[in-house]
């Protein structure tokens, strides 16, 4: 005996899973196709029917659905993009004019004498005068005093 080739799908397999393999191999395609269509206008059909439309209807709508779904992703991107990475506000001259004026307002300018210490204050040294010959005492250092280095 000849055996029928059988060329099976996803749809196919599920509804004739409850069957004998004798009902199987002699049943045809078209047989299947009208037993489904009868058990899932049933009013006792179960959820296979109404699962077996929600994939029919993925199936129709495949390209559509994952053109929306990366669509969707692009949009959540460039919005959170935007959002969250905002480009810098660069300040104009005349921004960057009133900030200072309004800095030169508010804040107090130290003295030119201050400024005159800072700059030389690094430069203060302290200058000692030692007794070398000894005639003076006890103590070493004749006089004190302060002076200023200057690196030419």
């Amino acid at each position: 005996m000849k055996r029928v080739t059988l060329y099976s799908s996803s749809s196919s397999r599920r509804t004739r899973v409850g069957r004998p393999a004798e009902q199987r191999v002699a049943e045809p395609v078209g047989a299947e196709r009208a037993e489904s269509a009868a058990s899932s206008a049933s009013p006792t059909a179960t959820s296979a029917g109404t699962r077996q439309t929600w994939r029919q209807r993925y199936r129709r709508f495949r390209v559509p659905i994952w053109t929306a779904v990366v669509a969707t992703g692009v949009l959540v991107w460039v919005v959170a993009n935007h959002r969250f990475f905002q480009t810098p506000h660069y300040m104009t001259r005349e921004e960057v004019g009133a900030a200072m004026v309004e800095v030169l307002k508010t804040a107090t300018l130290p003295s030119p004498a201050a400024r005159a210490y800072a700059v030389i204050k690094p430069s203060i040294v302290r200058v000692r005068g030692m007794n070398l010959s000894g005639s003076a005492g006890d103590t070493p250092e004749t006089s004190i005093g302060s002076g200023v280095v200057i690196v030419d």
